[in-house]
């Protein structure tokens, strides 16, 4: 699979943390007519849902594992340097969530929160 490059500061995927991937598979494909396809990424397992044959998001099921993981859309936005971000959201009052690391076939992650409260996750895609 071929990754196209994002620009820094760009949002660019969006994954849903759901405690019924499979009720909300349901839902999310009838509500807006969305693809949904099982797919291991990261070596966990996704649902990937597109339009159209393009991907737009995908969700993972929550479990136990995960401790208290609220349900909720995390937005991913591009970084030219995922480590880089990271100290520069420190910097700037934010806080580590989910410090760097890399998901194979993916790219580098993390996940910080900013002064409002409000996390986001960071990724420089696999090139």
């Amino acid at each position: 699979m071929s990754t196209p490059t994002v620009p820094h500061g760009t949002f660019c995927w969006h994954e849903l943390l759901s405690k019924n991937a499979e009720l909300c598979k349901t839902f999310y494909s009838e509500l807006f007519g969305w693809e949904s396809k099982e797919q291991e990424i990261g070596g966990m397992n996704h649902v990937v849902f597109s339009k159209d044959g393009a991907g737009l998001a995908s969700m993972i099921q929550i479990t136990e594992e995960m401790g208290g993981v609220s349900p909720a859309w995390v937005t991913y936005i591009a970084v030219d340097d995922v480590d880089a971000a990271v100290k520069r959201a420190g910097d700037l009052g934010g806080k580590v969530v989910i410090p760097p690391s890399d998901i194979p076939d993916v790219g580098r992650v993390a996940m910080v929160v900013d002064p409002g409260d409000t996390a986001v996750a960071l990724i420089k895609l696999a090139g």
